[in-house]
């Protein structure tokens, strides 16, 4: 055998050697692939999560103003016949949707890239990670959409070996890129699901609860039904003239109408008050949504180093799929 015949002989051999070690400088480690699949389950529960929040805690802020309406009037402390939603404006909840589900299609997305997925579908993940995310602004600081097509374009080719490692290229494309702008938008949403934080979403809403309960509790006390009682009525004779008969029957149907007035009323404040509580008692499952949103953005900062470095410490990750899962847990007692 000649050299040359040699080296014809093992060139495919060398060719696939050599395409196996480039495949493999680009892919992920497993702890790696764990990690980022861990992560983005538990930002796609969070994403989604808070996405409901926002538009169930504007429906539930117009059902208490009503019930306070109801039971109160239009006061000058009470809520505005004409402004039901107080701060759940459409506009204001829609671009909190817009925050949150932009979180969500990002965890789609990062587990589109780290599961046995196919090309349609890591297709549609970014477009709508693009979609969502494409259009935020902080400031200065904005995402650049073709940016956030570039980093799509590297998972869309189906073949073998070469789609896992366009697949990790992408992962390690924009975790680090996203490491900015996913931080504002968790600190916007953080700052809106504490029920602390001063001005937030959800302190407006435990506020409008607040006023509820303090109505119906008021309304329950009310001396003059708590202090209503069936008077003694004086019974005309038969001789009676008309008009004395007349007098004790309107007395009689008076306290018939207030002592029924004052039953509906104490139905409608009695239902008020344990729908308040009920809306009180979320007090606790919106702190744990705030903390997830926040234990989140520590999380991804770390995933964002550890995939740069070609390390992995998961510390900040384990807090925050600890935090998702008692949150998970605390959803199920409103379902």
């Amino acid at each position: 055998m000649t050299r040359k015949q040699s080296h014809r002989r093992f060139h495919p051999v060398l060719g696939i050697f050599l395409l196996v070690f480039l495949v493999s400088g680009c892919q992920l480690t497993t702890a790696q692939r764990k990690a980022v699949k861990e992560f983005g389950r538990a930002t796609a529960v969070v994403g989604e999560t808070a996405s409901k929040e926002f538009g169930q805690m504007r429906e539930e802020t117009i059902e208490m103003n009503i019930h306070r309406i109801t039971l109160k009037g239009i006061v000058k402390e009470g809520p505005e016949y004409t402004d039901l939603d107080e701060m759940f404006d459409p506009e204001h909840v829609s671009e909190r949707v817009k925050f949150a589900d932009s979180l969500k299609s990002y965890g789609e997305l990062l587990l589109a890239l780290v599961q046995d997925t196919q090309e349609k579908e890591i297709e549609d993940a970014t477009d709508k990670f693009v979609e969502n995310l494409g259009d935020l602004s902080f400031g200065d600081e904005k995402l650049d959409k073709e940016k956030l097509e570039a980093c799509g374009e590297v998972v869309r080719v189906i073949g073998g070996l070469w789609v896992e490692a366009r697949k990790a290229k992408a992962v390690k494309k924009i975790v680090p890129e996203t490491k900015s702008i996913i931080g504002h938008i968790c600190k916007k949403l953080e700052n809106d699901l504490n029920p602390k934080h001063a001005g937030s979403i959800a302190s407006g809403y435990l506020k409008t609860a607040e006023g509820l309960q303090r109505d119906a509790r008021s309304q329950l006390l009310d001396p003059e039904c708590q202090d209503l009682k069936e008077p003694h009525f004086k019974e005309a004779q038969e001789d009676a003239p008309d008009l004395e008969k007349t007098v004790v029957l309107v007395e009689k149907l008076a306290f018939l109408v207030r002592d029924n007035d004052c039953r509906l009323e104490r139905a409608q404040a009695i239902q008020a008050y344990h729908l308040a509580k009920s809306k009180r008692d979320r007090y606790a499952t919106l702190e744990k949504a705030s903390d997830a949103v926040a234990k989140m953005n520590k999380a991804h900062a770390e995933l964002a180093d550890s995939i740069t470095s070609d390390t992995v410490t998961t510390k900040d990750l384990e807090e925050f799929c600890k935090t998702v899962k008692s949150l998970v847990d605390a959803l199920k007692d409103f379902d």
